[in-house]
């Protein structure tokens, strides 16, 4: 073969190399712009006041389809879950995440809709492990990358799996990094009254919350509510909640429902029955929100007892609504609440 020859075959192999790699670049071009499309899609439909089911389930399905061909793309995975979550199916969207967002090294946009969906899902069955799994994912998306709203998620997790340690620890921790956004005002408003029914679920008082205190669970809860100071009014925590809008969580109307209950012993009559029953409202708007909810049902019945020890008595309708209330923290939280012994008084006093 001459020279000038093997040039030419030389040139053409370079050619086509360089085509290959041209071909390749626009392909990948390509792919880019329908994914952003796509995307673009994704955030129209979740945008729309209220989007139709199945505009949902086309966009989801096409989701899918390009996210087959590219199963690292992290924008696809979270636009998946966004659009399983906007369905009502947290807990399809959590399964769809799971692997990925629990693997070593997972990126934190993936770990914070996860723990987000895993929240939503569990809150139908307070499953301690998955709570726990949750607080630990938005703690992590908080810190690796400074998500104040993920971090405020691990506080309330915190509150609902019952570990006075972490809810201190994040509470402190989110207000010291994103003091004066609403998230860190969120500690600042609820953290004296969860404190108080954290405390009440481990058989701790509030006057035992202290800084000072032996029990390191007491002392952690302490050490936070004297960094709170003051205790913010019911109107504050109305005005917070009105702000957060749709964001605001259920621990409001938990909040709300527990000052309700407290105000008892300072009111009569009249207004008394009217404070129980604003509360057994309060406990309805958790339990729509959070079925799981131990604390809830816990102040209803305080409400209905204190219902019970009015002139008025209990309607047939309430004894069996007190009954069902009963019955289910013994089965859920029996062996574990610190209350456990007078529910199981009033149980038996009911039918006797």
């Amino acid at each position: 073969m001459n020279k000038r020859l093997l040039i030419g075959v030389g040139a053409l192999v370079v050619l086509g190399a360089g085509a290959f790699v041209v071909q390749r670049e626009l392909a990948a071009a390509d792919r880019r712009a329908r994914v952003e499309r796509l995307l673009a899609e994704v955030d129209s439909e979740l945008g729309q006041s209220t989007p139709r089911p199945d505009d949902l389930r086309r966009v989801l399905g096409n989701v899918r389809s390009e996210a087959a061909s590219a199963p690292d793309d992290v924008a696809l995975a979270v636009a998946e879950v966004r659009l399983l979550r906007k369905l009502g199916n947290p807990r399809r969207a959590w399964e769809a995440v799971q692997v990925r967002a629990t693997a070593p090294g997972a990126p934190a946009e993936l770990r914070g809709v996860a723990a987000e969906v895993l929240a939503e899902a569990v809150a139908l069955t307070g499953d301690p492990g998955e709570l726990r799994q949750a607080l630990e994912l938005a703690a992590s998306r908080g810190r690796d990358s400074g998500d104040a709203n993920a971090l405020q998620l691990a506080w309330l997790l915190a509150f609902r799996v019952g570990d006075p340690e972490d809810f201190a620890a994040l509470g402190a921790e989110l207000r010291a990094q994103h003091a004066g956004t609403p998230d860190a005002r969120l500690v600042e408003v609820l953290g004296h009254d969860l404190a108080a029914l954290l405390g009440a679920r481990l058989g701790i008082g509030v006057e035992e919350l202290k800084a000072s205190a032996p029990d390191p669970r007491a002392r952690a809860l302490g050490v936070l509510l004297e960094s709170l100071g003051e205790r913010p009014s019911l109107a504050a925590v109305d005005d917070l909640a009105t702000a957060l809008g749709d964001g605001a969580p259920p621990e409001f109307d938990l909040v709300r429902a527990f000052r309700r209950i407290e105000r008892i012993g300072a009111e009569r009559g009249e207004a008394a029955q009217i404070a129980l029953f604003d509360a057994l409202d309060d406990v309805e708007a958790v339990l729509e929100r959070e079925p799981s909810s131990v604390d809830a049902r816990d102040i209803a019945v305080l409400a209905l007892i204190g219902l019970w020890s009015s002139p008025r008595g209990l309607e047939p309708d309430e004894r069996t609504q007190l009954k069902a209330y009963l019955d289910w923290l013994l089965r859920n939280a029996g062996d574990t609440h610190a209350r456990a012994s007078v529910w199981r008084e009033m149980r038996s006093r009911i039918d006797g």
